[in-house]
């Protein structure tokens, strides 16, 4: 009785050892896959200025207007 406790505790120990490995193996994969995928997406650069590599001569120069009076944009109650 006792060699068979013996041997099923062995066969668990084995058991524990290539699930953690298992789960070594596949947590490595999906951050791997998840730093290659960032740096990818930041190589590409998607937030790029509007106008960035336009000419000189393009350029506009925009006017900011006086704000609006606070009592011009309340609607109007309806009876």
């Amino acid at each position: 009785m006792a060699s068979g406790s013996n041997w099923l505790s062995g066969v668990n120990v084995v058991l524990v050892m290539a699930y953690g490995s298992l789960v070594f193996v596949l947590l490595f994969i999906f951050v791997k896959r998840q730093i290659m995928r960032f740096a990818m997406k930041s190589r590409r650069g998607p937030h790029v200025p509007v106008g960035h590599n336009a000419p000189k001569g393009q350029s506009t120069k925009w006017e900011l207007s006086a704000p609006t009076p606070v009592s011009s944009q309340r609607p109007n109650p309806v009876s």
